[in-house]
């Protein structure tokens, strides 16, 4: 992160100045990081994450979807998300199925559904056992992601 590219870069004692380009130039993170203030930082943001039931306060799980038909790999993740959600355990969280943030990368559509909360391996075991049972298209690539590092 920015608390660990900086002093890297004024290594050695050189003085010098750091510019940061962000779309959110604003974001608390960023501050935090400015005044090297970790344990402020984690407050705030434990307590965003245990409202949202999102890592490390629970789990959470992505499915990704890529192909190189757009309405084939959409169709894929709503027709998943479907057969999933009357299934799923109590407590678990479903996201609707939508494109990646990147929905396009080396002429591949991704699209995703996400799950937190809720008891993380029987949630695994439906998603897995749905996944296997979906009727294989060649041109499809589906896996699922446990507590990704990013959302791309």
């Amino acid at each position: 992160g920015v608390s660990e590219f900086v002093p890297r870069m004024l290594a050695g004692g050189r003085p010098g100045q750091v510019i940061i380009q962000s779309y959110s130039a604003y974001h608390p993170a960023l501050g935090h990081a400015a005044r090297h203030d970790y344990a402020g930082f984690y407050r705030e943001e434990i307590e965003k994450r245990q409202a949202l039931s999102f890592p490390p306060v629970s789990h959470m799980l992505v499915v990704h979807f890529r192909g190189d038909d757009q309405a084939e790999v959409s169709q894929a993740a709503e027709s998943f998300a479907a057969a999933v959600l009357p299934q799923l355990p109590a407590g678990v969280i479903a996201g609707a199925p939508a494109p990646a943030p990147a929905e396009k990368l080396k002429n591949q559509y991704r699209w995703q559904v996400y799950y937190r909360g809720g008891p993380t391996l029987k949630l695994i075991e439906l998603l897995r056992r749905t996944v296997f049972g979906m009727r294989r298209q060649p041109r499809l690539t589906v896996h699922i992601d446990v507590d990704p590092v990013d959302m791309l």
